[in-house]
């Protein structure tokens, strides 16, 4: 079966929790503090959006010089 990107699921590790499933349209929420490690888990590629406030800890893109 030939489905597109956005159809496939992610695997998501918070923290000790038991890993979630995550497909099209859902919406995960890792809490400030905990690991999380995100990985595709049917299909071989994802997409994930990560929201983080300035001076949060997640890479600031502007500073990779990708543009």
């Amino acid at each position: 079966m030939n489905r597109g990107l956005l159809d496939e699921k992610t695997r998501w590790q918070i923290g000790q929790y038991e890993a979630v499933i995550g497909k099209w349209r859902d919406l995960i929420i890792a809490p400030a503090g905990f690991s999380h490690d995100i990985r595709p888990w049917e299909g071989k590629q994802c997409i994930r959006f990560g929201v983080s406030k300035p001076g949060g800890n997640h890479v600031d893109l502007s500073q990779l010089n990708l543009i």
